[in-house]
Formats: C-alpha cells, structure tokens, sequence
C-alpha cells in the first residue's frame, strides 16, 4: 500500500492503529459536512476529496482558512503518496464555510448563527452521515439545536468539542447538545486536554496536542 512521506509523524494514527483500520474501513462512501472556516479545497491532499465547497458567510466569499483545512485533513486527507494521512483517507467532504479566521495569522475564527445554521441546513440536504462541528460556545442556541434534532432524526451523527480553556469546566455548545458526540482531548502521554474535569464528561477522548494537519497553500503544519 501506499505510504505518505508525513504519515511516520502523525502519533495520533500510531496510536489508532490506523494501518490496520484502513484495511477494513477507509471512508468510502461516507460523506463529512464540515462546518468550519473555508477548506481549501485545491490542496494535494484534499482535491480528490473535496466534494463541494460553500461559503455561508454573509457579505463575504470563499476563501481558504486556516482551521477548516487543518480539521479536513485530519479527517479525509488522501492516500496519495503526498503529505499526511487522514483518518477516513476516502471519505467525502463537504467543506461548508460558516465561519470566518479572525486574522491572517493565526487560525481562531468567529461564528454565527445564521451562518451556521445555513450551513447545517445544507449538510443535512446534501446526506452527510456525519457533520464535524469544530466550534463552542457557552449559550445555548435553540435554532442550530432544532437543526441538530431534525438531522439525529435521520440519522446523521454530529461530532463537537468539548473546548480548548484549561479553565472549562461545562461542555460548551453544541458538544452539551445530546444528540452529539462530545470530544475531549489527550496528549502524547494520555495527559487529559484541556484538562480533567471537563475531559471526564465528554462521550470520547482523541490525540489533541501537536496534530500535524493540512493548511492554505499546500503545506503542513503542528496544531493543538
């Protein structure tokens, strides 16, 4: 099989097991709605995945960002003898720009709610099985958890963070939302991310500290 020149750096997938995985399951057939900042979509890694890409940003174009093709890759970024490996490496995605990065430098964005709740619209639409929602906040919004209610009712899964505060100590919404999965974090010696206490209320744990990711312009980089 062929093997990415960064896989040997991605811990996260050692630890997973993922060659193994791969085997049995690769994401074909499965399609990811991605509610994020823009993907770009014309990435190595990511152009023969990327099945649409919408902006739902009012007054603003599509524009690739830092967060949504750092959160692509790990998902689905392709087994294409370039770059990384994702964890679902054939799945599709939708790549559903509904927020938008603060600031050139680094990948922090601000979200709303009507964006959001277009976008969660539109994957819902397009029969994703799965939306990832990497966003949190500490209201409760009733229109994007009516809208989270009308998917579970079909089946998809949503996927959220718990939050990235070493001071959270409540899930933030949507992963306090009960029809989605709530992640915590670890690093690379199990430590809990961002700390115990909120880790321990969170449906499932992941690799969380120095995640190599796909970023804007054909290049990789280490998150947290």
């Amino acid at each position: 099989t062929m093997s990415d020149p960064l896989r040997k750096r991605q811990y996260a997938s050692d630890m997973f097991k993922i060659d193994k995985i791969h085997k049995l399951y690769s994401g074909r057939g499965v399609r990811v709605a991605i509610l994020d900042t823009g993907v770009d979509a014309g990435h190595s890694d990511l152009k023969e995945r990327v099945i649409s890409a919408k902006n739902f940003i009012r007054g603003l174009g599509y524009s690739p960002e830092v967060h949504g093709t750092a959160v692509a890759g790990i998902i689905g970024a392709g087994i294409n003898g370039f770059g990384m490996e994702g964890v679902a490496p054939e799945a599709g995605l939708l790549a559903l720009r509904a927020c938008k990065q603060v600031s050139k430098e680094h990948p922090e964005c601000e979200c709303f709610t009507d964006s959001l709740s277009k976008a969660l619209d539109e994957a819902i639409l397009q029969k994703a099985d799965i939306v990832n929602m990497s966003f949190g906040t500490t209201h409760y919004d009733s229109l994007l958890a009516r809208l989270i209610d009308r998917g579970a009712e079909q089946g998809v899964l949503f996927i959220a963070p718990a939050g990235n505060s070493t001071n959270e100590r409540e899930l933030r919404f949507p992963a306090s939302h009960t029809s989605v999965i709530s992640v915590g974090g670890f690093d690379e010696k199990l430590n809990p991310y961002p700390n115990p206490e909120i880790t321990k209320k969170t449906s499932v744990s992941a690799p969380a500290v120095n995640i190599i990711k796909t970023v804007p312009g054909n290049r990789h980089n280490f998150m947290s």
